[in-house]
């Protein structure tokens, strides 16, 4: 099957009467293709978005800057944090800044190890993020570090994972292992 445009145009005598048609054709099997291929990536990639809008999941990118400005977050974010998508971009709401205080210094050994050892992706040990209304979340943490052709860090990518039930009932399995 081959597809074809075509352009057809009326040719009129002096008087205004129709005589003929110019016609032409072209083949533009190769860009229906290539059409047909985007919607269909554009349609995974929306299926994607999906997974990730709903539930305990929120991407990020973060700027290679210091405290780690966050340059885009996923509408979910308010439903994991309680921030809106353009209060975390804030300079107000600095990613460090949301990290617990106990946490900061090793995810920061972290994401700094991975960034000279010149890793491209990365999983943290899950931490804790403060939440807008003062509570505390665990979250598993995994990054793509994205680099320029010089190999200089242009900024990372990735997704939060809110984990807090899964911490508080390994932490209530050990206690209950301890009292026996």
């Amino acid at each position: 099957i081959r597809w074809v445009e075509q352009n057809c145009s009326s040719a009129f005598d002096k008087n205004g009467n129709i005589i003929g048609y110019r016609v032409s054709l072209r083949e533009i099997t190769n860009r229906k293709n290539f059409e047909t291929e985007l919607n269909q990536t554009n349609k995974i990639l929306n299926d994607e978005r999906k997974l990730f809008s709903h539930g305990n999941i929120a991407v990020f990118k973060w700027k290679n800057q210091a405290n780690w400005p966050v340059d885009y977050a996923s509408e979910n974010v308010s439903n994991i944090l309680g921030y809106t998508p353009d209060e975390i971009k804030s300079s107000e709401y600095p990613y460090s800044g949301l990290i617990h205080p106990d946490d900061i210094e090793r995810v920061v050994g972290e994401v700094e190890f991975n960034s000279i050892s010149k890793n491209d992706k990365f999983e943290h040990k899950p931490y804790r993020l403060i939440c807008k209304d003062g509570s505390i979340i665990w979250v598993s943490d995994y990054t793509i570090i994205q680099r320029n052709d010089n190999y200089e860090i242009e900024y990372y990518l990735g997704y939060i994972v809110d984990i807090t039930k899964r911490i508080i009932a390994e932490q209530a399995l050990k206690t209950s292992k301890a009292q026996i």
